[in-house]
């Protein structure tokens, strides 16, 4: 294997300037230079970052990657990570988003297709280059190779937790005993979707299509939720995280309004419609604060709603024909575990204790990024003030840990660092927070990283300042047929 010297990628090999890349979850050294003429051989045209700027629209999407111009407008639709992605760095600098979530044979063989030209003005600042070093060096040191015996082991976790539940509840009378096993499900369904995340963006094999299978059994099978709708709206949050128009995890009206900037009317990318601080959603956002914890003891219930709402949809994406049979499975073996149980009330109790453990899941999720920094519009990524490495630490918290709580945590406690390198396995992730966090000192950005009970703190005080502030936001003049609580009480998006 090359060594790391500390340059950043674009280093002079044999055979010209070549990178490290991730290839199917190895490091590997490959040529980084592409052609910059035609197929009839004519140079290829150049363009500024200002014209390409005005390609930003679905039918009409340019990107920038390594200073290359593409024009994806008639391919986003089929893109595998979801339109919405692409939608979101349309007429801006791609770079780091495109390489943080591609192999390398995605460079080799997909991109040429779509290249029509280069940039005369290209920004690469020297605090992006740094930055892109790290990426380099992480690469350098295998740092993106599963280590397969950790996963083992988290499958085995998975598996024990699964048969106490079955175990207690099949092989005893006691009521105490069936509880203790709701106890042992909510564990499994929380732990699961730790094993759900690292596998769902390509973290664990890094093989696309072996990583989406075991994705769909993991997620839609035994947890009940879709994969296709996960990844639908958690790449569109990790490209444009804490956006009010266009990232889906902080747009939660007419329940939380994380910041005052939601009260006023935005049009929502994501849900496709306009979102707007009616007077159901005013009430209820005065109080967000009282119902944080309860919500989210009962936010997996909505997962499974918006599993379903995207599944019947007309949206398309890989293996959707899989998500199906899957997810209808999941009624089926569960409701008939749950027929063991004597009584429909030990059968309610059962759902409400395992859900509402799993809902620690929902609160480590949005302890990340509710009371962290927002913004409108969409980033540029083109300027020292203005880049991915800086928006994932505006926008995203770190959670203290230990060795005997990183279990409790799944990985979700390196949020930056994960943000920052979505493909990196998660047992190398605690490596990646000690360069991140010397990175930021060294440059003065903010690096976050309470403890567990200071960032809950955090975001209470956070809703809390909402709160007081919506006192002072119009009232909602809508219809209550029109309004959001009713779109939400009959499934709308």
């Amino acid at each position: 294997m090359v060594g790391f010297d500390g340059d950043s990628k674009g280093q002079e090999g044999e055979a010209g300037t070549y990178a490290w890349r991730e290839q199917r979850g190895k490091s590997v050294w490959v040529p980084t230079a592409m052609k910059e003429t035609r197929r009839d051989g004519s140079p290829l045209p150049k363009y500024t970052m200002e014209e390409i700027g005005r390609h930003n629209k679905p039918d009409d999407l340019w990107l920038v990657v390594d200073n290359r111009v593409y024009d994806v407008s008639k391919w986003a639709k089929h893109h595998p990570g979801g339109h919405l992605c692409m939608e979101n760095v349309a007429g801006a600098d791609a770079t780091d988003a495109f390489e943080n979530y591609h192999p390398a044979y995605v460079y080799e063989s997909k991109l040429p297709r779509f290249l029509i030209g280069t940039v005369t003005n290209y920004k690469d600042c020297d605090f992006v280059a740094e930055f892109r070093t790290m990426r380099q060096r992480l690469l350098a040191e295998g740092k993106f190779e599963t280590d397969m015996s950790f996963y083992v082991a988290q499958f085995m976790w998975g598996a024990s937790l699964m048969f106490m539940g079955f175990y207690l509840v099949l092989s005893f009378q006691s009521f105490w005993a069936h509880m203790l096993g709701a106890v042992f499900f909510g564990a499994l369904f929380q732990q699961i979707a730790f094993i759900g995340h690292d596998i769902g963006h390509n973290g664990i094999s890094h093989i696309k299509s072996v990583d989406n299978i075991v994705s769909i059994f993991i997620a839609n099978l035994i947890g009940g939720i879709s994969m296709g709708w996960w990844k639908w709206s958690h790449n569109v949050h990790h490209v444009i995280t804490n956006s009010v128009e266009h990232d889906p995890d902080i747009q939660h009206l007419p329940i939380f309004a994380v910041t005052k900037k939601i009260f006023r009317p935005f049009f929502s990318t994501f849900h496709n419609k306009v979102m707007s601080l009616d007077s159901a959603a005013r009430a209820l956002v005065s109080i967000q604060h009282y119902l944080y914890y309860p919500v989210m003891a009962l936010a997996r219930f909505n997962l499974y709603a918006q599993s379903y709402i995207l599944l019947f949809s007309n949206e398309t994406w890989p293996y959707k024909w899989l998500e199906w049979p899957c997810i209808m499975l999941y009624p089926v073996w569960f409701g008939y575990f749950l027929s063991f149980l004597p009584s429909w009330t030990e059968i309610v109790l059962f759902l409400l204790i395992s859900h509402s453990l799993a809902g620690i899941l929902h609160v480590q999720i949005t302890l990340s990024h509710f009371s962290m920094d927002t913004y409108y519009g969409r980033k540029k990524f083109d300027s020292h003030e203005d880049n991915w490495f800086k928006m994932q630490l505006d926008t995203s918290m770190d959670v203290a840990s230990n060795h005997l709580t990183e279990w409790f945590h799944g990985g979700l406690q390196y949020q930056i660092e994960h943000h920052l390198f979505p493909r990196l396995p998660r047992h190398n992730l605690k490596y990646a927070a000690a360069l991140v966090k010397e990175f930021a000192e060294k440059h003065g950005v903010r690096y976050h990283r309470p403890g567990f009970i200071q960032a809950n703190r955090e975001i209470i005080a956070a809703l809390a300042k909402a709160a007081r502030e919506v006192k002072d936001a119009p009232n909602g003049k809508e219809a209550f047929k029109n309004s959001m609580l009713w779109d939400g009480m009959n499934a709308r998006g």
